[in-house]
């Protein structure tokens, strides 16, 4: 599995987010290869794996209080950022939730 931290010029760029388990950790790494922002990743802690959660660039991300979705902060085809919500896990599909400019999301409840 790919460790993105470990090659050069690239970037984490957001604060990592411990799930409320503590066993994953989301954080934001920007790629050379990958133009237009950061896309959102997911570290299994015990492991120390890395996995890409999004091919879409994101503003950031929160987790809910069950630790099975992901809300975050994603360019829209208008270029305006949006709020949506993934599953974690196998299957998950990106669900706007907003029709207006939204960032980051700083918590869930």
């Amino acid at each position: 599995m790919e460790n993105p931290l470990t090659s050069d010029a690239r970037l984490l760029r957001h604060v990592p987010r411990l799930s409320p388990d503590g066993k994953t950790l989301a954080l934001r790494i920007n790629t050379p290869s990958e133009l237009g922002g950061a896309r959102l990743w997911l570290v299994d802690v015990a492991r120390e794996t890395f996995s890409r959660f999004t091919l879409e660039p994101t503003s950031g991300a929160t987790w809910s209080p069950d630790g099975q979705t992901l809300f975050l902060g994603v360019a829209g085809a208008d270029l305006v950022h949006h709020l949506y919500s993934q599953p974690v896990g196998a299957g998950g599909n990106l669900q706007q939730l907003t029709a207006g400019p939204y960032r980051s999301p700083t918590s869930i409840t």
